[in-house]
């Protein structure tokens, strides 16, 4: 279990961002926030994606695009910053957990 700096157990959110690539956690803190129907909109644009219908999202920082099977995660502001290749699987199993974080922080439906 991962703790908080005060010693107890820390906040889902903050446990899953410890988890990720940097990148990934940091999209997931500027981009996606606290958002679940951002979350629910990327989800569904990953889903589409999957049905050969490209999707591409522009948030704050970062543009995520959705292809068959990959998603792509970059830099909208500099094209030299890295790039994070996930297959579509692994981001929709992360913004799934993410959504599930800020749904029991807020006492809502994970639904």
């Amino acid at each position: 279990m991962t703790r908080s700096a005060g010693g107890g157990a820390a906040e889902p959110r903050q446990a899953l961002l410890d988890l990720l690539p940097p990148l990934l956690a940091d999209f997931l803190a500027t981009d996606v926030r606290e958002d679940v129907l951002r979350c629910d909109e990327l989800l569904a644009g990953i889903a589409a994606a999957t049905s050969e219908q490209p999707f591409e999202a522009v948030g704050n920082v970062y543009e995520m695009i959705a292809e068959p099977g990959v998603v792509i995660i970059r830099n909208g502001y500099d094209e030299r910053a890295d790039q994070l290749h996930l297959s579509a699987s692994a981001v929709v199993n992360v913004l799934t957990a993410w959504r599930g974080a800020i749904s029991q922080r807020d006492g809502l439906s994970e639904t």
